[in-house]
């Protein structure tokens, strides 16, 4: 027995090593499974829980690293490869791979080619990576370019009150509420819960399919994402496009892939009025044939990206115009825009003329997607040569689905930086400058029709029976009161605020006849003007101010007054004499024949108020914006400049911040040149018509009274 006892023992000390190697390599097979299906996640926890494999296995040990990559982990990614190709065994190649990934997300563009030129020296001459190596090195060599020309905008994640560990893209901001973002995310929960490439239920290697969502910004926080209704999200592909015009019909696809759904419409029908049909969009947009991510413009205009047949390469912008009744035949809108690589994610700016895309063409672009803008020439017919929106617009991810909103300042994105909760992230960018293509162009341009024949499916365009408007308000039914006209205006104001308390009853009184003349001309808006007479500091008091406007027009909507009819504004009047710390006055634009009887106040006509000297009080001033911002601006300018002034839409998210008040265009100007000496580098000049902000459109209608506006017109 004892000669056997040796052997008994080697064979305990060796038993133990056995199971393990067992249990290494079934726990490799089981990582790289998971990897396959890109469950990084799942293969990481895996890959982590064996000391053998994390500490000693060659391989085990690079796909920990990706791993981490992929979960956007890239310090640690990093440290993982370095202590790899640190040893004096020979490293897998793609060591130097994904170290020329990680620097390349990093924005060190030089570091990143060197690496990716070591990877190409260690793989074979026929290796299938080569030409997409090559291409990323043209990306670092653009990148590097690209790396100190000034950076257009500030760049912000939205944060996790939107985004998720899943994948969130293709932001849509709501036409008709400023606070409000709609996009689409495969996540964790979404409906039909994960699946397979057969679309059958597979809860261990399965991923979601894309749900449509919405979110909204409260007290500077994006929070509030719900999903869509049942009827609209299902176990299938939903995925967010376009609102029409007026935010009354929406436009997704639905489909269990990519390449096998259809566009489909909905008009926010009420329950009763809904049925588990969906409404096909009839136009000429194929998903079989490669067409998606479309963009509409005024109803009438529709670019999508698409692989139909034809095209230079990849996925080109395809146009289709609504005219007569139908949509023309797709037309490929050209060389100038399209390439051999892809475009994609199209928009189209108010002005009609600029327009932005994305595109991975690596001649320009410094990742795989990048935001591109081109403007149209109507002399020549031609677009301009895309200029690469440049850092931090653009990154060394995918960045698309960029969307301008109104206020000329701002946009949102999706991208798959490597900063991110996710796959991809919804992201905000705010511009230094203001960005004038989102003013409608006076006369609308419309691209010419091409001479082709006529798709013979028409737009759903149309109001249905038994729908609601996209971001419906609950209000109270419209409570009307009878007021007599005054023969003269004080009926409608001014009211004295302390600055301390809320507004009372006897000011809401007031209120009510404001409401009244409303009612009774839904024509007319209010511009409420709140003036802060307080000494201290001006940010501090105009943003009081403005919160006095703020809920004088919660009060009129409550009263039935839309929040179009209403503009807001807060201005220092400390120089005016006035004792009152806060006094609000009210004046009306918009009437036809009624000033000249003095029924209804109007600033720089029949107004009768303590700041009549002040040049706001004019029928027609100009300013210089300097910023917009979803909250107080505390900034120098405001107490170092004249006339500084908040201004406010109800349904708007953003207060308008601008200084300066002139009644010739050419001081505002100038004003507005020495603005951006002084670091204002956005500054540029607004008019006001009647004490409200006017628009091209407006004051090319307002030119008879006010012959300067032709100075504004003309720039």
């Amino acid at each position: 027995m004892q000669k056997f006892l040796p052997y008994l023992l080697l064979l305990i000390m060796v038993l133990p090593v056995q199971v393990e190697a067992q249990n290494s390599r079934q726990k490799l097979s089981q990582a790289k499974e998971f990897f396959y299906h890109e469950k990084y996640s799942e293969a990481l926890a895996i890959l982590s829980s064996s000391k053998k494999l994390s500490r000693q296995d060659k391989e085990a040990r690079l796909l920990i690293a990706v791993c981490q990559f992929q979960l956007n982990h890239l310090d640690i990614a990093l440290e993982l490869l370095e202590e790899i190709t640190g040893e004096k065994k020979e490293p897998y190649p793609e060591c130097w791979l994904y170290m020329g990934k990680i620097y390349h997300a990093m924005h060190q563009f030089n570091e990143a080619a060197d690496y990716y030129k070591l990877y190409l020296r260690t793989i074979r001459p026929d290796h299938p990576h080569r030409q997409m190596v090559r291409e990323e090195i043209r990306r670092c060599s653009n990148g590097i370019d690209i790396l100190y020309r000034q950076q257009l905008a500030i760049v912000e994640n939205l944060g996790n009150g939107v985004n998720t560990a899943g994948d969130e893209f293709g932001p849509v901001p709501s036409r008709n509420n400023s606070n409000k973002l709609y996009f689409s995310s495969e996540r964790f929960g979404n409906n039909g819960g994960p699946r397979d490439d057969q679309n059958r239920p597979d809860d261990r290697f399965g991923h979601f399919m894309s749900d449509m969502y919405s979110c909204a910004v409260t007290n500077g926080q994006w929070a509030g994402t719900e999903p869509m209704h049942y009827l609209l999200n299902s176990p299938q592909h939903e995925i967010l496009l376009d609102f029409n015009s007026d935010g009354t019909v929406m436009y997704y696809f639905k489909g269990w892939s990519q390449r096998t759904g259809q566009i489909v419409a909905d008009t926010f029908k009420t329950m009763e009025n809904r049925t588990l049909n969906s409404t096909p969009f009839l136009a000429p947009v194929d998903v079989a044939n490669g067409d998606k991510e479309l963009f509409l413009y005024n109803d009438t205009l529709l670019i999508f990206s698409s692989r139909r047949p034809g095209g230079f390469g990849g996925y080109d912008l395809y146009k289709t115009v609504f005219l007569k009744g139908y949509w023309t035949a797709p037309e490929n809108m050209g060389p100038n825009i399209n390439s051999n690589y892809d475009e994609t994610t199209p928009f189209l700016a108010p002005d009609g003329k600029a327009l932005y895309f994305s595109s991975n063409d690596s001649r320009k672009s410094i990742g795989r997607m990048d935001i591109f803008k081109t403007v149209y020439n109507q002399k020549t017919g031609q677009w301009s040569a895309p200029f690469n929106m440049g850092l931090p617009l653009n990154s060394a991810g995918d960045d698309t689905g960029f969307r301008l909103t109104r206020d000329g300042f701002t946009a949102y994105l999706s991208s798959s930086r490597k900063d991110g909760f996710g796959e991809r992230d919804i992201y905000i960018a705010y511009f230094q400058e203001y960005l004038p293509e989102v003013e409608p162009p006076v006369v609308a341009y419309v691209p010419p029709a091409p001479k082709v024949k006529e798709y013979e499916k028409p737009i759903i365009i149309s109001k249905p029976t038994g729908f609601e408007e996209e971001d419906p308000f609950g209000q109270e039914e419209p409570v009307t009161p009878t007021v007599t006209n005054a023969a003269d205006n004080s009926a409608y104001g001014p009211l004295f605020l302390d600055g301390n308390s809320r507004l009372s009853y006897a000011h809401k009184s007031k209120l009510e006849g404001i409401a009244g003349a409303i009612s009774r001309d839904p024509a007319l808006t209010v511009v409420v003007s709140v003036y802060t007479n307080r000494s201290g500091k001006v940010p501090q008091r105009l943003f009081r101010a403005i919160n006095y406007a703020e809920e004088a027009a919660d009060f009129l909507q409550d009263r039935g007054v839309s929040a179009k009819n209403i503009f807001m504004r807060a201005l220092d009047g400390s120089k005016t004499g006035q004792t009152d710390p806060y006094v609000m006055e009210f004046a009306f634009s918009g009437m036809e024949g009624m000033t000249s009887r003095g029924e209804l106040p109007v600033i720089g006509k029949d107004q009768r108020s303590a700041t009549s000297t002040m040049v706001t009080s004019k029928g027609l001033f100009y300013k210089v914006q300097i910023s917009s911002a979803t909250k107080m601006l505390n900034r120098p300018v405001l107490d170092q400049q004249p006339y500084p002034m908040i201004e406010k839409l109800p349904d708007f998210a953003y207060y308008r911040y601008t200084v300066g008040a002139f009644e010739r265009f050419e001081d505002a100007k100038a004003f507005a040149l020495k603005m951006q000496r002084l670091g204002q580098k956005g500054a540029y000049v607004v008019p006001f018509i009647h004490g409200k902000r006017a628009d091209k459109n407006e004051a090319k209608s307002n030119v008879r009274e006010f012959p300067d506006l032709n100075n504004y017109l003309r720039g």
